[in-house]
């Protein structure tokens, strides 16, 4: 779908207008989350969504909440796995009215301070050689699923979905990414489910306090020794953990949709 000249990708299955959907990390696509698509299907309408390629918060989250109004999906629970657990926090807070529900997969707290940091990682980003930027993106990508059982698999499917970015998606991904921690905060206070691992080297243990201080309430899913992605290291543990919480809110709706 094209919005505003911006062009939209998603899978998507079931129907009813309260849906989960699904946002990746900064590489990779929606597409990664296929065994957690496939689970939560026969429960609940599914999409999973990629973040295109642009580089303001403001203007994502816009194409974002009309892509979902023209779907007939009148409020999400949202998955925002590292990167895109920023991005589902910010639009949580910038429209309540869209959101039933938050999934933080394995990432951090919003916080103001980080935003020079990302623009200042555009501009690196903006004059490294491509081959060089690919080689260390492919080399994070290791030593993350470093000990992931069927690592070659998934290796693959980040190592082709690197292959495809440029140099402007690279560059955009931390621009986001600044724009979003510049966001005024607002404030959402409902249901939310936080996945992280004790080892986690990305969202480490400073940011799960700082996660925990934002959100007093949420429901806590830990992970040992899971590294940056409990997903890939323990897909049936990570899809029974989100279908539960799932589960949990389609029974809390059902007085309000009629299905008491």
């Amino acid at each position: 779908m094209m919005i505003d000249g911006v062009e939209w990708q998603w899978r998507e299955a079931g129907d009813g207008d309260l849906a989960v959907v699904i946002l990746p990390g900064a590489v990779g696509g929606a597409d990664l989350f296929f065994l957690l698509f496939e689970e939560l299907q026969p429960l609940v309408r599914v999409l999973a969504v990629n973040l295109p390629f642009v580089d303001d918060a403001t203007l994502a989250m816009s194409h974002l909440d009309r892509l979902l109004a023209s779907r007939g999906v009148e409020r999400a629970i949202f998955l925002g796995a590292s990167f895109s657990g920023l991005f589902v926090q910010a639009f949580a807070r910038q429209h309540p009215w869209r959101t039933r529900a938050l999934i933080l997969s394995h990432t951090g707290a919003l916080n103001a301070e980080r935003a020079m940091k990302q623009r200042a990682y555009a501009r690196r980003a903006g004059s490294m050689p491509m081959w060089a930027m690919r080689g260390l993106l492919r080399l994070v990508v290791r030593l993350l699923l470093r000990g992931v059982p069927e690592r070659g698999f998934w290796t693959a499917r980040y190592d082709a979905a690197l292959q495809g970015l440029n140099r402007n998606d690279l560059v955009s991904r931390y621009l986001l990414e600044a724009t979003i921690e510049e966001l005024p905060q607002g404030h959402w206070d409902g249901d939310v489910l936080i996945i992280h691992s004790d080892n986690d080297v990305v969202a480490r243990p400073a940011e799960q306090s700082r996660l925990r201080a934002a959100f007093p309430s949420a429901q806590w899913v830990e992970f040992k020794r899971a590294g940056h992605s409990s997903y890939t290291r323990d897909p049936a543990a990570y899809t029974t953990a989100v279908r539960q919480f799932v589960a949990h809110l389609l029974i809390a709706e059902a007085p309000r949709r009629g299905l008491a």
